[in-house]
This record gives C-alpha cells, sequence and structure tokens, in this order.
C-alpha cells in the first residue's frame, strides 16, 4: 500500500534555483509549505539519543517521500557536536543529505 501524501501544489527545489526563483514559486503555492527540524534537533539532544550521519542516511528516504518542502539540516548544538565530539564535518553530512534528498530544500541554520 502506497502511504505518500498527494500532493497537489508539489514544488521541489532544482539545482541552480536563485533565491528569488524560489521565493516566487512558494508564494505561488495554495496552502502551507512543511519544514522538517527533525534531522538537527536529532543531532543536539542528550548523548543517547544523539544521530550520526548514519542514522539520518537510514532516514533520508523517509523525509524525500514525506511531501515536505524542506528539512533543517544542522544548526546551533548540531555544528558543535558534530565538529568538537564526533569529529564530523557538517558540510560533509550536508553532501551526503543532499545526495539522498534530492527534492528538498535543505536548510542550514549558522547564526554569526
Amino acid at each position: 500500500m502506497d502511504v505518500r501524501p498527494v500532493m497537489r501544489n508539489n514544488f521541489h527545489v532544482k539545482p541552480g534555483m536563485s533565491p528569488g526563483e524560489i521565493v516566487n514559486a512558494v508564494r505561488s503555492l495554495q496552502g502551507v509549505c512543511l519544514t522538517s527540524v527533525g534531522m538537527r534537533d536529532a543531532g543536539q539532544s542528550d548523548f543517547k539519543n544523539r544521530h550520526r550521519i548514519y542514522d539520518l542516511k537510514t532516514l533520508a528516504p523517509y523525509y524525500e517521500n514525506m511531501g515536505l518542502f524542506s528539512a533543517e539540516c544542522h544548526g546551533g548544538a548540531r555544528w558543535h557536536v558534530g565538529i568538537m565530539n564526533r569529529r564530523e564535518s557538517p558540510f560533509g553530512e550536508i553532501s551526503i543529505l543532499r545526495e539522498l534528498m534530492p527534492n528538498l530544500l535543505l536548510k542550514d541554520s549558522i547564526i554569526r
């Protein structure tokens, strides 16, 4: 049984789209666009619950098929945990997730 949602206003971010093109496409949609912050939050929870890239790679196909507009992948403590504790490159993780979720806008919250 196929349990994927039916999307009437299907919008996919395509490589090379400018920010203006993305904004214009979103404004033309009816309804709301959903963003998941689960990947970001999974990496900044307490030690026993932290998800590494292996775990996120397993979840990525589900995110791709959920009918989301975007997924927030990194930000705040997730950057710090990845770099300082796990010695993993957040840029490497984003590249892996981009390959596995080509139709989602991937968001990264970096505050200076």
